[in-house]
């Protein structure tokens, strides 16, 4: 349900976004570049902390459940930071990897914001839907992404239809990350 839910609002931001016009629409596929490098690369953290949390729930060993998640947490802080950072400060030199056309470059820029927040929200809610993926809690899992998800839709329709804005297209793909992440960090015990 977590990743049908993740591709669903992604879809969705696309296709609405090109409700917004050919300008948005290349403007928001160059970002989301840099979106799915982060989310892939978080992706490692993921996989890692799923395996470590069974083997440690296999173990009995619960005073490791904690360490573990603070550590998945931190690590992909730091790498969806630094994703989003790095393009943030060096937004030409990253995205000529991308385009040639300099005048889109120069336009999307005012997005990066956004970009930063999608990417830190996707390695947070990543590292804890992994700690219960691991210890079996898929209940959990499954909840907070839908929630997450009917409150992202829910900006979605309204940011494209009632307002027709690409910040709030953002603004309902970060909303969806966060408070995914929300809601599975309050199941911590």
């Amino acid at each position: 349900v977590r990743s049908m839910v993740t591709v669903l609002m992604f879809i969705l931001f696309s296709a609405f976004g090109a409700t917004l016009g050919t300008d948005i629409l290349a403007k928001n596929v160059l970002l989301m570049q840099i979106v799915a490098i982060g989310m892939y690369v978080c992706n490692g953290v993921k996989y890692a902390t799923t395996a470590l949390t069974g083997n440690f729930q296999g173990q009995k060993a619960t005073d490791k459940f904690l360490p573990l998640l603070q550590i998945a947490l931190a690590t992909n802080l730091m790498i969806a930071s630094a994703i989003g950072l790095t393009t943030f400060f060096f937004p030409d030199p990253i995205f000529h990897l991308f385009t040639n056309h300099s005048e889109l470059i120069g336009t999307i820029k005012v997005y990066l914001p956004w970009v930063i927040v999608v990417v830190v929200g996707a390695g947070c809610s990543y590292a804890l839907d992994s700690y219960f993926a691991g210890l079996g809690e898929s209940v959990v899992v499954r909840n907070a992404y839908l929630i997450g998800g009917m409150i992202g839709l829910s900006l979605l329709l309204l940011s494209t239809f009632y307002f027709k804005s690409n910040h709030g297209l953002w603004l309902a793909l970060s909303t969806f990350m966060l408070s995914s992440t929300f809601c599975l960090a309050i199941q911590v015990p």
